[in-house]
């Protein structure tokens, strides 16, 4: 879907044990194709998460080296694309981290969850959705733009705050619970935590909203995915939109939004400006 133009984005990650990140992240530096990359690579003992924009042959490349380095296949990535004007991100970067995606459960994200296919869960969602619960795994300023209709919305500030709100999911445990979220990443990581706790029926939306627009016909979601790049937000074809985000709280801003008084780029709009409070 959407127009192919010069950039290739991606995002990415698998939960994978890695050792001697240090070496790893040295060696795939050293590689000359990433000087026309730019993005981040995560390396945690648990996995890696990428998110890269580049020209799509160098994309494609890097892809292949990292995957030879850690014994992965590429499809095990994950992989989402799409296409923008320009690079999505200002540099490139490889970090070491604790954990691919944050969220300090005290338990160990070593099983993956159980995936439901983006056109599997839609006939689910046209013939059965009154046994569906879809669960968002997101922080509130992504689901400001958009979320699945119906679905259980946390209202959290960030990932690591959706262990405390699942005590709500008690009284629909006995139904079929699918996690979502951008990519699949949290929502992977949210499955296993419900698995964990004895939640049975769970399952996760294989590769995100991003896989879900790239799939069907996104007539069970309602508005924009959030993206963590200069794009802010993509629309269910995969287009850009024309929302900005303001930097000093991260909230996805509307034209209305950024022609108001309140809006100083890179300083406050009018959610976060001290008039507004």
């Amino acid at each position: 879907m959407g127009t192919k133009t010069n950039y290739l984005n991606i995002s990415g990650y698998c939960f994978h044990p890695l050792v001697n990140r240090q070496a790893l992240k040295e060696d795939l530096l050293s590689q000359p194709i990433t000087e026309g990359l730019k993005g981040t690579v995560l390396l945690a003992p648990e996995g890696i998460n990428m998110f890269l924009s580049g020209d799509s042959a160098d994309v494609h490349q890097f892809i292949q080296e990292i995957c030879a380095r850690i014994d992965l296949k590429p499809e095990q990535l994950q992989i989402k694309e799409s296409y923008s004007h320009g690079h999505s991100f200002n540099r490139f970067l490889i970090r070491l981290k604790k954990e691919i995606i944050a969220f300090d459960s005290g338990f160990s994200a070593e099983e993956s969850g159980q995936y439901i296919e983006p056109q599997e869960l839609e006939q689910w969602l046209d013939t059965q959705s009154e046994q569906v619960v879809m669960v968002d795994t997101r922080n509130d300023y992504e689901t400001d733009l958009g979320a699945f209709k119906g679905a259980f919305v946390p209202h959290i500030k960030s990932f690591k705050e959706f262990k405390n709100v699942v005590p709500q999911l008690a009284d629909v445990q006995d139904k079929i619970l699918v996690t979502y979220c951008t990519g699949g990443i949290r929502c992977e990581k949210a499955t296993m935590y419900l698995k964990h706790l004895g939640f049975k029926n769970v399952l996760q939306l294989k590769g995100g909203i991003l896989r879900y627009f790239e799939d069907t016909e996104a007539k069970h979601y309602d508005g924009e995915c959030f993206v963590f790049d200069r794009r802010v937000s993509l629309k269910p074809n995969l287009e850009t939109s024309d929302k900005k985000v303001c930097f000093a709280c991260r909230q996805p801003l509307t034209a209305e939004d950024y022609n108001n008084p309140l809006y100083v780029e890179g300083q406050a709009c009018p959610y976060c400006a001290p008039a507004a409070h």
